[in-house]
């Protein structure tokens, strides 16, 4: 059962068996954690009268003699209270406190004597859930709090010989590692933790990794290089992950550098990859390699992201990532067809570039190319970080109407949190409808180059997102103005759908 933790943390949890044996063992397990973390002893003894009587509640009410019942305890610290969380998948009970006090509800109530607050949730099919607060002492959270987080200067570092080259399918159960040291279990890409999907995408051909090796054979840096297909002329580096007992020794930018030399001696254009912008060091990196920043994606990471050792503590909310790309061999020259008003800010990431690009203007008789034909797309829904990826391939008359009735659908589903919408640049049609689909709701993300047999025009859409523009760090002038540009654009469009 899933428990709805939201800025509380978690301690400590266990899941029992509902034996009356099994309470004083609960009650030593989940007290003697609590005076671990500095909770005084008068409050782990109003937690240990708390936890026996909770144990006993549940065992005798939820489950009928002979019943192999099970349930689960989790302890938590919110801001100035520990909670005691009470979840089971037994027998139904009614609680309600305005009532008249019959058999049935006087354990029940009777259990609010050993809390401030105590709150019952009927789960349905998912059981039902007790949750119990009491307060503590301001002495107690700091104490708390000094015990939870401790200083990252506690890291051993390691000053051993370390290696670089390319991934072998020996390596994948070491990488699965090195992202647990240095995510915990929060990275968002949760098949790095399963060694055979990684070894499945080096043997198909969708994963060459560049990887940093110490003499004893623990890897202390991973950054992928991710190709979308065998005739895809620019491929993506992802995964840039360095152990934080080897920081401090450049090695992203070392791995980074070798992903440039792979890409050239294959022939690709280039890498395109995004920075985080929790901190600037990632993006300080790319600019130093050569890259440049060609968009904003907006609330791009899930949160629950753990950056060990950098941030303090998990993120509370989904995190923005500047849009990165590195030329590698000689880019061809060729037409786009840009939309008026985003023309200024996409020359500018051209130029920064140096690519030879040419801006074509277009005339409303390019309408009737696509009078007769359907709209080609591709649709891709990644659950686990709530993202969908909507491509227009090439355009039918009915372009529009496609992009409003998937976003019509896509509003509605919990699971989707940003939408972007990728526009091709060689299409003339791209510069005449992108404020057709801006009218739904979308706004300018950036530009992806050579994504699509040609440049990407991408716009975002934030599905009852909340943004803090604080909280996006930024390495560079030019990336605060990318990052200025996008706010401003969301803003019009919020403002304009009003």
């Amino acid at each position: 059962m899933r428990i709805n933790r939201g800025r509380d943390l978690c301690l400590v949890g266990l899941t029992a068996r509902a034996d009356l044996r099994m309470v004083p063992l609960i009650c030593d397990f989940l007290c003697g954690t609590a005076g671990t973390l500095g909770i005084g002893d008068d409050d782990v003894n109003r937690l240990r009268a708390l936890t026996e009587e909770v144990c006993r509640y549940v065992i005798e009410n939820s489950f009928d003699p002979g019943d192999d019942g099970r349930f689960h305890l989790t302890l938590l610290r919110g801001a100035d209270v520990l909670k005691l969380v009470v979840e089971d998948r037994g027998l139904p009970v009614l609680f309600d406190e305005n009532a008249p006090l019959d058999r049935s509800q006087a354990p029940l109530l009777a259990l609010r004597a050993y809390a401030d607050e105590v709150r019952f949730h009927n789960l349905g099919k998912q059981g039902k859930r007790l949750e119990f607060s009491c307060r503590l002492d301001a002495g107690t959270i700091e104490q708390i709090l000094e015990n939870t987080h401790p200083p990252s200067s506690n890291v051993v570092t390691s000053d051993e010989n370390i290696t670089l080259r390319m991934i072998t399918s020996d390596d994948v159960v070491s990488v699965s590692q090195c992202i647990y040291r240095t995510y915990g279990l929060s990275y968002y890409r949760g098949y790095l933790y399963q060694p055979a999907m990684i070894a499945a995408m080096l043997d198909g051909g969708k994963l060459d990794s560049c990887i940093a090796v110490t003499d004893s054979g623990r890897i202390a840096g991973h950054l992928a290089i991710l190709y979308d297909g065998p005739d895809a002329r620019v491929c993506e580096t992802a995964m840039a992950v360095v152990d934080p007992c080897f920081r401090g020794r450049h090695l992203f930018e070392k791995m980074k550098a070798m992903a440039h030399e792979r890409a050239s001696a294959r022939g690709l254009y280039g890498l395109y990859s995004d920075a985080v912008t929790v901190h600037p060091y990632s993006q300080k990196s790319n600019l130093a390699l050569g890259a440049r920043e060609t968009g904003v994606m907006l609330a791009y990471l899930p949160d629950r992201m753990l950056f060990r050792n950098i941030s303090e503590s998990e993120t509370q909310a989904r995190q923005s990532n500047i849009l990165f790309f590195m030329r590698a061999c000689p880019i061809p020259p060729s037409d786009v067809h840009l939309p008026g008003h985003h023309a200024g800010v996409i020359e500018e990431i051209y130029g920064r570039l140096e690519l030879p690009r040419r801006a074509v203007v277009a005339g409303n008789e390019v309408f009737e190319s696509a009078r007769g034909f359907r709209t080609q797309f591709n649709l891709v829904h990644k659950s686990e970080t709530g993202l969908v990826f909507l491509q227009i391939h090439s355009y039918g008359s009915d372009a529009l109407l496609i992009v409003h009735n998937h976003l019509r659908d896509l509003r509605q589903r919990s699971d989707v949190d940003c939408i972007y919408l990728d526009l091709p640049l060689r299409e003339p049609l791209t510069a005449l409808l992108c404020q057709g689909m801006e009218s739904f709701g979308f706004f300018f993300c950036g530009v992806m180059i050579e994504h699509d047999r040609g440049d990407v025009l991408r716009l975002q859409y934030l599905n009852n997102i909340v943004i803090n523009a604080a909280d996006i760090k930024v390495a560079s002038d030019f990336g605060q103005k990318l990052v200025d540009y996008v706010l401003g654009q969301r803003e019009r469009i919020v403002k304009n759908s009003i």
